[in-house]
């Protein structure tokens, strides 16, 4: 692993320009380096596996023209459909260091490797701002796409951010059309008295290994909604981080992992409760087949300042085969004695009892067991609030159902 850390510091040290930003995470790196088996959070993940990186990405921007003023193209890490700006929210290139003041307060660079390491490797920052006093009637789309060739590290850099009293959605499409190396992190700043909602839909390439962070603060009197559904790739590893920096706010975490092959797939959530007077729900489902694997670590975390706090964490996963495996570890710390929290996990595979009712009513086995599945997975698109995206996510998912069942 030495030698690994030691040989991406080199490139990354020959890709950067003295600037001060790049300089200190460049320094965080080489000190913390890349998490390995030895760290608990990544005890299920062989980080080496996503790097086999013979070189790190850097090229010029192909403009592309956005199909309207909803929807942003984000290719390799740059903005190629152009700044955005209309009286709902704005889209806008930055570089790191001119980005906006929330840049580099939510992601935890100083003692997180793989953070520190897009920022050192970032050509920019992108920033996404809903605009104060603003209800956006439909959901804007960011396309973020990477097409490097395999061995090439591309590191796109997102910042979210809400003014007060604003309600948006966003509905992000992750993509690689390569067996591309990602590694993304997005900051979100959820302003006073605002509610966002933002689906992150991973349709990655067989081939593609991806590290996807999001870090996510939360003030005063608002709400979010997360949602990420992964459709299944060579290796990903999603990191989502929310605090609760302020009371009476809320928190809707869902996930959705489905993995065939040898796909393996890697969830980790951190919720901290860190004001009283807040709720988190989290919900994680998992659909594992052929000899795939999936690990899910959630934490919620309760200081002792944080009374008042309800919080609701559950893991459930369906394996479709012997061979699929799910390692699934949700975890409770709290320190507030006025609280209402829950957790638990359930692995299980399809009802036998439920097969056989519905072929004797004449439905086909590969069609029982997609109906049974798609049941099984819907759970997460219905708790989207966004109708226009809710629609969108199920279109998916039931091709993915369909390519599912017709390969076993």
């Amino acid at each position: 692993m030495a030698d690994i850390n030691n040989n991406i510091l080199a490139m990354v040290k020959a890709h950067n320009k003295s600037r001060d930003t790049r300089s200190a995470a460049l320094e965080c790196f080489g000190r913390l380096g890349l998490p390995d088996s030895t760290d608990e959070h990544y005890r299920h993940t062989d980080i080496k596996a996503l790097l086999p990186i013979k070189s790190i990405y850097r090229g010029a921007v192909e403009e592309q023209a956005a199909a309207d003023e909803f929807e942003v193209n984000i290719v390799n890490g740059r903005l190629t459909s152009g700044p955005v700006n209309n009286k709902y929210f704005s889209v806008t290139e930055y570089s790191l260091d001119d980005a906006p003041e929330s840049f580099e307060t939510v992601a935890p660079g100083v003692r997180d490797g793989l953070v520190a390491l897009n920022t050192a490797l970032a050509e920019t920052c992108i920033n996404l701002h809903i605009k104060s006093a603003t209800m956006m009637g439909r959901p804007v789309t960011l396309n973020i796409s990477a097409t490097t060739m395999p061995g090439q590290l591309v590191s796109p850099r997102l910042l979210v951010t809400t003014g007060a009293d604003s309600e948006g959605k966003v509905y992000v499409n992750q993509s690689t059309m390569t067996a591309a190396t990602v590694n993304i992190v997005t900051e979100v700043a959820v302003s006073p008295n605002s509610r966002l909602e933002i689906v992150t839909m991973q349709n990655f390439s067989a081939d593609a290994s991806v590290v996807n962070g999001m870090y996510c603060s939360m003030e005063n009197d608002c709400n979010l909604r997360l949602t990420t559904i992964n459709m299944g790739n060579k290796l990903t590893r999603n990191n989502t981080v929310v605090s609760f920096d302020e009371e009476h706010s809320s928190l809707m975490l869902n996930g959705l992992y489905i993995t065939q092959g040898r796909q393996h797939t890697d969830n980790y959530t951190d919720i901290r409760h860190l004001k009283p007077n807040c709720t988190s729900s989290e919900l994680y489902k998992g659909v594992m087949s052929g000899s795939s694997t999936a690990s899910f670590a959630g934490m919620v975390k309760v200081q002792p300042n944080a009374q008042k706090t309800e919080a609701l964490q559950t893991n459930r996963n369906l394996l479709l085969s012997d061979e699929a495996r799910i390692y699934t570890k949700p975890q409770l710390e709290i320190y507030a004695d006025d609280v209402k929290c829950s957790h638990g996990a359930t692995v299980g595979q399809l009802d036998p009892e439920h097969l056989f009712y519905m072929q004797a009513r004449g439905i086909g086995a590969k069609e029982a067991r997609r109906l049974l599945i798609e049941a099984f997975v819907g759970e997460v698109a219905d708790k989207i609030g966004s109708e226009s995206i809710k629609e969108k996510v199920r279109e998916n998912l039931s091709g993915r159902m369909n390519r599912l069942t017709q390969s076993e």
